[in-house]
This record gives structure tokens, C-alpha cells and sequence, in this order.
């Protein structure tokens, strides 16, 4: 039995290590077709034994052979090995070389790259048609014996720098996944990007100053990764190049060319096995928004808005100054409008309908570039309130994304409105007395864009609020904001209170409606600003301010006598009121008012009737304090009257 055993290693070990069929010169593989793509792996060196002449690359080693006979003066042969991106092998062989020969074995051509897994290409141009050529396979001695792929073609294409694809019209596009570099080798000058690898070549004469050029990746677009991009003039010297990481876009765009010259470039990848693969390709000899010389024009900025998500940033480059709100450009796009007025309101939104692009930002510059102001908001909406426009000067704003590029809505007005607040909606006096009533659904804060310096006790954020102000008549304040039916659609609204100087001074929100905010010890002469907001929503408001305080605010409770006082049937009302003062033990208070009497008594029995005609509340409840707001008793009922009788110590 161990005999036995001896003798199946040794033959397994022969079966392994017999020398390929095209082991040398007379037994060449012969090359019935000149256009086609092997499988992977599909031929191998292993075994192979050093035969015929080397070529200048290397000393032959482990070389198989091939041969074919000329039908075109073209051939085209490349040998790839290595990991295939997303998984799979092209081949195991080590740094391959590729050695061509004449029918006679004299070495004509050879060619290897520096990287381990090629690929190693022979191209030429000046075949005898009907003649017999060979070529061997071998690889050097830092590499090792393999297998490989191998594609062949009677034609040279455009991974040769001579044989560049030419691209005509005014706009070109490839389809989708059209080219692929997964057999190419490196061709040409490398750019100051990266060194040049697996490249295709295009060319093309400019018909105007203007060039586009666009290498897209990813999903439909292609498979290939970190696309490089590079631009060379008619003697093949780089001019520039561009490069993106991952699956993002690499585009070029240029408006300096010269008419009637031609230009060559090439696509790439970042030089690293494995980021080969499929892409599209889309050139245009007109410039589009990305470029700052060619921003969309606003030709009406009263007012303008676009549809929703109607602009992109996706595969635009970075071009212009950021004004500090980055540290660097991204993918910005462009707009430009003549000032008609002498201020600029711009709003970039995003988020639902709106658009996808991520933290957007918004750059207002000059003509001559100098940039007067920005801004970037990392949650919706970027916005910018500009003054001090020269009438009829042309400006420029660009459009780019901290976090991601995507779509964008955008609103333009040559009018900055009560959103900011220096220019807060103003409630004026009417003869030294503030009683200001809004009409239904009168002011909305749609659209409108978050402040700081808000009171947090208000709502947990500040989403879009807008402001009003006015100059104080009367120590006392009232503000309150109506919502729902005709009122408005705002829901969750709160109201926030500030002095001059942009001090808090009070806020009032309510769950659902008419949040209530009252204050008292203004200082008369002076101006104070409030703010309206939702809690993250927007929507229309009605509004109604007064100087004068009511009985929602105990210090102005209503002064009733205690002697047999009784009102009229539905007198008083809590609709509309706020939570003031202290909570009693009775229930939460939901809305409550208040009123106040000077005991003359040792006792107190107090009546809140409800009920037919007595009132429309239900479940009422009496809370009686004594001066140093220490509850006395309460009473709380299910039903139409809520009573207390108590002694007063």
C-alpha cells in the first residue's frame, strides 16, 4: 500500500507539470481567427521551457507559442492576468511578455509593463498581408508561470495613441457602458494626475473656444472606478487633467481652445489593478452651467422660483471662489443675474420634493469674482440676503454641495423680505396704541430659512421663521398667532420674543393652535422683534399684536367684589388663552385666566357656571391662590359648574 501510495503522488505530480502542447517553435499554436477574446485563463506558461531568440524586453524563460498569418496590416495582441474587480481572475501569470517574430524567428517587437498583471500589448501597422508571424508568452523572473487571457484583432483601435477614436458634432454621446479599458495598456505621456495606465484615446478639432467632456461611471454608466481624465494638444503634451475618486464623474471643461486645432485625451483610471472596467463618454463643444462662464441667466429675479428640483450639481466640477464657507470646491454649478434693485435674496433648497443635493452652499460674487457673501446650511436650505447691489451690475452665484451633489430647487428675489430679520414686518401704532389684527392666513413662512440665537426652551430647533417688530407704546405686549381652518395652515407654531439687542425674552408655543405670548415691562420708545416658526413645518398664519395685556396674564387679572358679585351670562371666555402662573392639584392647566379680589371676609365661595346659556366650556376648573401664589384649594368637576368655598386666613 505505500508503494501504491508513492507511485499516485508521482504521477499526479507529472500530470501537473507537463509542458504546454505550444511548448516551442515548430508546435505553434495557430491563430485561426484574428478577432477574438479568449476565456480567462483560458491559455497557460506553466511548464514551459525558454525556446527560440529572445526579444530586447527579457531572456526568454517558460515562453509558449502562437502564430497567425497576416490578413490585414494591423495586429493587435494583449495578454491580461490578474483580479478581476467584483470578483474572479483574469489569470495567474506575473508580469507577462509579449515577443512578436517573423516566420523565420527573428524577433521583431516585444513588450511588458511594469505592473505584475500587465496587461502586455503588441500593436503594429505595417504587416504583409498573407505572410506568417509568431509570438511568444513568457513572463520575467520576478513574476511567476501562469495562466491568461489573451484578445486579438486584426485592427488596431483607440488604446493607441496614433489610432485615437475621433469625435465630431457639436454634442457627442457614447451610450451607456460603450468603452472599456479592461484590455488596454498605458499609451503616451502621463498627466500630473497619475501615471498614465490602461488608457483609450479620442480626439477632436475645435469648431469653438468651448469644450465638455464627461467620463461617467457607475450603476448603467460603467464599471470601471476613480476615472482619470487627461487633455493633450497635437504634439501629445498634457494640458490638464482631471481625476475623481470612486464612481464620481471626471469632467473637463475648457472655453480657451483654439479654433480649427486639434485636441487629443485620453480616459484612464487611477493606476491600480482591479478599477478597469466599462464606461460612457459624453463631450459637447458648449459649455454648460458648471462653468462660471457660462452660468444660467436670471432674467427676472422679481420673485423668480423654479420648479422643483429643477437643477443638478451631479457630474459638475469646481471652478470659483467658496468665500470661506468650505475648504474646498466640490461640484458647483453656476447662475448670474443684472442687479435691478439694490439687494439680492437667494434661497437653494433641498429635501423632499425640493431636491436630494446634500448641505447645500450658495457663493454671491462680484463680475470681476470677489465674493460679497455666503452661505451653507447643513440641513435644507442655503440662503443668502445681500444690500448694497449696484444697479445694473452683473452678478454671479454659484451652487455646490459640502456632503453630496444632487438636485436643488431655487428661489431669487430682488426684494429681501421679513424673513431676515433686519427687515422684519413692521406692527405700527395707531394713534400711541398698538391693535394690530391681521386678515386670515395673511403671512406664511414657506420657503423662509433658520436663525440663531432663538430661545431652545421654545421648541427643539429653528426651522423657518420669520420676523416682525415694532416700538413700544405701553410696557405691556400680546402677540398672538391663529392657525387652522381660514386662519392659516402652520401647525405646531411657536412665537419667540427679543429685545433689540437679541435678547430673549419670552416664548410661546402651542401643540396645535393660537400660541399666546404677553410681557410686560417694555420699556416704552424702544423697539422689540418677534419671531414665527413651526416646529419643522411651514405654512400660512393669521396675526393679531396689542399693547394692552388681559386677564390671560394674572397681572392683569380682572378685579371683581367679593360681595355678591355676579357676571353676565357667558362673560368671560378661555378660548384663545395660555398657561400662566402656578399649576394647580386639581388638573393641568390647559388655557387658563384670571381674576382677583381684596377679601373683606373670613370666607369665599366662588361659582364658575357653565352650560346653556351660561357658557360653552366644559369641565371647568377653579383654582384660588393667595398673593404669594400658594394654592388655597381647587375644584375640578365633570360637567357644568365648578364651585369653592373656602375660609381666608
Amino acid at each position: 500500500m505505500k508503494y501504491l501510495y508513492i507511485l499516485f503522488l508521482l504521477v499526479v505530480y507529472g500530470a501537473v507539470t507537463a509542458q504546454p502542447a505550444n511548448d516551442n517553435f515548430a508546435n505553434a499554436t495557430t491563430l485561426s481567427s484574428l478577432d477574438f477574446v479568449s476565456a480567462n485563463g483560458a491559455y497557460t506558461n506553466l511548464s514551459a521551457t525558454a525556446d527560440g531568440n529572445s526579444g530586447s524586453c527579457f531572456t526568454r524563460a517558460r515562453n509558449v507559442w502562437f502564430k497567425f498569418q497576416a490578413t490585414t496590416t494591423e495586429i493587435d495582441i494583449r495578454i491580461i492576468t490578474g483580479p478581476i474587480q467584483g470578483g474572479g481572475s483574469y489569470g495567474t501569470i506575473g508580469f507577462p511578455i509579449i515577443t512578436m517574430y517573423d516566420n523565420s524567428g527573428n524577433a521583431l517587437s516585444c513588450n511588458t509593463q511594469p505592473g505584475m498583471n500587465g496587461p502586455a500589448v503588441i500593436q503594429s501597422l505595417s504587416l504583409t498581408i498573407g505572410d506568417w508571424y509568431n509570438f511568444t508568452i513568457d513572463n520575467n523572473s520576478t513574476g511567476s508561470a501562469g495562466t491568461f487571457k489573451m484578445a486579438v484583432a486584426s485592427t488596431v483601435g483607440n488604446d493607441l495613441r496614433t489610432r485615437a477614436s475621433t469625435i465630431s458634432g457639436p454634442s457627442y454621446y457614447s451610450g451607456d457602458a460603450a468603452f472599456t479599458n479592461e484590455m488596454a495598456s498605458g499609451d503616451g505621456t502621463s498627466s500630473t494626475c497619475a501615471t498614465r495606465f490602461k488608457n483609450l484615446w479620442y480626439k477632436f478639432q475645435a469648431t469653438t473656444t468651448d469644450i465638455d467632456i464627461k467620463v461617467q461611471v457607475g450603476g448603467s454608466k460603467g464599471t470601471m472606478t476613480h476615472s482619470l481624465l487627461t487633455l493633450y494638444n497635437d504634439s501629445f503634451s498634457p494640458i490638464t487633467c482631471s481625476y475623481a475618486g470612486g464612481t464620481s464623474t471626471t469632467v473637463y471643461q475648457s472655453n480657451s481652445l483654439t479654433i480649427g486645432a486639434w485636441y487629443y485625451f485620453s480616459v484612464d483610471h487611477h493606476p491600480s489593478f482591479g478599477y478597469q472596467g466599462s464606461f460612457s463618454l459624453t463631450v459637447n463643444n458648449w459649455l454648460t452651467y458648471d462653468f462660471r462662464p457660462s452660468a444660467t441667466l436670471l432674467s427676472n429675479t422679481t420673485n423668480y422660483a423654479s420648479a422643483n428640483a429643477e437643477y443638478s450639481s451631479v457630474g459638475s466640477t469646481s471652478d470659483g471662489s467658496l468665500g470661506g464657507c468650505m475648504t474646498f470646491k466640490k461640484t458647483n454649478v453656476w447662475f448670474k443675474f443684472q442687479a435691478a434693485t439694490s439687494e439680492i435674496e437667494i434661497k437653494v433648497q433641498s429635501g423632499g420634493a425640493k431636491g436630494n443635493i446634500q448641505q447645500p452652499v450658495v457663493v454671491l460674487q462680484s463680475e470681476a469674482g470677489a465674493v460679497m457673501n455666503c452661505h451653507w446650511d447643513g440641513s435644507g436650505t442655503a440662503y443668502i440676503a445681500t444690500t448694497g447691489l449696484t444697479i445694473g451690475n452683473w452678478y454671479y452665484f454659484s451652487v455646490d454641495a459640502n456632503t453630496a451633489p444632487g438636485t436643488f430647487t431655487l428661489r431669487v428675489s430682488n426684494s429681501i423680505g421679513y424673513d431676515q430679520k433686519f427687515r422684519a414686518h413692521e406692527i405700527a401704532a395707531v394713534n400711541n396704541v398698538i391693535n394690530y389684527t391681521s386678515a386670515d392666513a395673511a403671512f406664511s413662512n414657506e420657503n423662509a430659512t433658520s436663525d440663531t440665537g432663538l430661545n431652545p426652551a421654545c421648541v427643539n430647533g429653528v426651522y423657518h421663521n420669520v420676523w416682525f417688530k415694532f416700538q413700544a407704546v405701553s410696557p405691556d405686549i400680546q402677540i398672538r398667532v391663529f392657525n387652522g381652518g381660514l386662519k392659516g395652515t402652520l401647525t405646531y407654531p411657536f412665537i419667540n420674543l427679543q429685545n433689540a439687542g437679541g435678547g430673549n425674552l419670552k416664548c410661546g408655543y402651542n401643540v396645535l393652535y393660537n400660541p399666546l405670548v404677553q410681557w410686560t415691562g417694555l420699556t416704552v420708545g424702544d423697539w422689540y422683534y418677534f419671531s414665527v416658526d413651526g416646529s419643522n413645518t411651514s405654512g400660512t398664519f393669521s396675526l393679531s399684536v396689542t399693547s394692552t395685556l388681559g386677564h390671560d396674564f394674572k397681572p392683569k387679572a380682572v378685579v371683581v367684589l367679593p360681595n355678591n358679585y355676579i357676571s353676565g351670562d357667558a362673560a368671560f371666555t378661555t378660548t384663545g388663552s395660555t398657561v400662566d402662573g402656578p399649576s394647580t392639584t386639581c388638573n393641568i392647566n390647559n388655557g387658563n385666566v384670571w381674576f382677583r379680589f381684596q377679601a373683606s371676609t373670613k370666607s369665599i365661595s366662588i361659582k364658575a357656571v357653565t352650560g346653556g346659556g351660561k357658557g360653552t366650556m366644559v369641565n371647568p376648573i377653579l383654582a384660588l391662590f393667595n398673593q404669594s401664589n400658594a394654592q388655597v384649594t381647587c375644584s375640578s368637576v365633570m360637567g357644568g359648574t365648578a364651585q369653592i368655598q373656602a375660609p381666608i386666613l
